[in-house]
């Protein structure tokens, strides 16, 4: 038995389905892709202050967590005070002065850790910022 068609195929209909396919294929990537997407650096809760500054051109940013001693990040790299303290020699060596270092510590480490961080970048000569929450 041979079934016979009672409306004549639509050619547009076959232009169509690539154009529906491809749109729903694009958001099902996009929508999967954000969740994947890589959080570059340190989870850090810092203290609360109302003080705001401007923003700084190129800072640097020294990331230090809770630990015994304190545990030091500089540009992704876990290091000690004395490894910190080479590194920001190697960047006073090759003439970038006026460099700018954002420590950002978490609330629970020592606030002696903190100053003899921030007391190494200044004696190297670099301009310190300490960061703070916008929220207590």
């Amino acid at each position: 038995m041979k079934l016979k068609r009672t409306k004549a195929p639509n050619p547009r209909m076959l232009a169509f389905a690539p154009v529906v396919d491809t749109f729903a294929l694009a958001a099902i990537f996009i929508m999967l892709s954000s969740s994947f997407v890589l959080q570059q650096g340190i989870s850090v809760a810092p203290p609360f202050s109302p003080f705001r500054m401007g923003p700084v051109k190129n800072p640097q940013v020294i990331a230090v967590t809770a630990g015994q001693p304190a545990i030091i990040f500089f540009r992704n790299e876990q290091m000690s005070l004395q490894e910190l303290k080479e590194s920001l020699a190697l960047i006073t060596f090759e003439g970038k002065d006026g460099t700018t270092l954002v420590i950002t510590a978490d609330r629970s480490v020592s606030y002696n850790d903190v100053l003899q961080i921030a007391n190494a970048c200044i004696e190297l000569g670099f301009e310190v910022i300490l960061a703070t929450s916008s929220t207590p």
